[in-house]
C-alpha cells in the first residue's frame, strides 16, 4: 500500500509525515529530498523545469496560474522518479509512505493501491499564520533563512491559497480527500489527514 501526502506549502506536509513515520512498518520518502538528489545527479541542460530557478523561471509576482503551471513542471519531474520508485517497492514486500510535491490529477496515474490525503489552507489569515511560523519555527524555516518579509510574505500566502483552491479543485474531479487549515486549525487537518490514511499519528 502507499501512502501519500500532498498539499500546499507551509501546510504541515512534512510535520505530518515525520509523526506518521514513528510508527509506520515500511519505507519512507521525502519526495523533497528526491527533488534534491535529482538536481545533484543531472544538469539544467537535461532536466530544466527541476532547475526551476535557473532555466525559464516565472516572476515571483506572476499570475497564480503561471507560478502553479511552473511548480506542475518541476513536480512532474519528481513524479516520472516516484512512480518508478512505486513500482519497485512491492518486489522488497513494503508499504511506502511518501510525502511532497504531489498534485491529484498525478495519483491518476498509479497501478498500485493508494490512500492520499492532502493539507491545503485557503483562511483569510493564512499569511499571518506562516508569519508566525517564519518567527517561532526551529524546523525546516526556509522562509527565515530566505530572509521573506511580513510583505513578501503576503503575497506569498496569496498565491498558496490559490495553489489550494486548485488542489481542491482536482481533489474534487478525482476523488481525493483534502483537509483544509481554514476549517478547524492545523492539528486537527492533520489529525483528520491521518485518520484517512489509518495511520497513527504521533506526537
Amino acid at each position: 500500500m502507499l501512502y501519500l501526502i500532498g498539499g500546499s506549502a507551509r501546510c504541515g506536509k512534512s510535520t505530518l509525515a515525520r509523526q506518521l513515520r514513528q510508527g509506520f512498518d515500511g519505507q519512507v520518502v521525502s519526495q523533497d529530498a528526491v527533488m534534491v538528489s535529482i538536481r545533484k545527479v543531472t544538469t539544467p541542460e537535461s532536466q530544466p523545469d527541476i532547475f526551476d530557478k535557473i532555466v525559464d523561471p516565472v516572476a515571483e509576482f506572476a499570475p497564480p496560474e503561471e507560478r502553479i503551471a511552473r511548480l506542475r513542471r518541476r513536480d512532474g519531474v519528481v513524479w516520472e522518479f516516484m512512480k518508478g520508485y512505486f513500482g519497485a517497492a512491492p518486489y522488497a514486500g513494503d508499504d511506502v509512505l511518501s510525502d511532497g510535491c504531489l498534485w491529484p490529477s498525478m495519483l491518476t496515474e498509479l497501478d498500485q493501491e493508494h490512500k492520499a490525503a492532502f493539507l491545503v489552507d485557503t483562511s483569510l489569515d493564512h499569511a499571518e499564520r506562516v508569519i508566525a511560523i517564519r518567527d517561532t519555527s526551529e524546523h525546516n524555516n526556509w522562509m527565515r533563512d530566505r530572509k521573506y518579509s511580513d510583505e513578501y510574505i503576503r503575497f506569498w500566502a496569496e498565491f498558496n491559497v490559490a495553489r489550494s483552491r486548485e488542489i481542491i479543485r482536482e481533489c474534487d474531479e478525482h476523488g481525493y480527500r483534502y483537509f483544509d487549515i481554514a476549517d478547524s486549525g492545523i492539528d486537527h487537518a492533520q489529525q483528520k489527514a491521518a485518520e484517512h490514511l489509518g495511520l497513527e499519528r504521533v506526537i
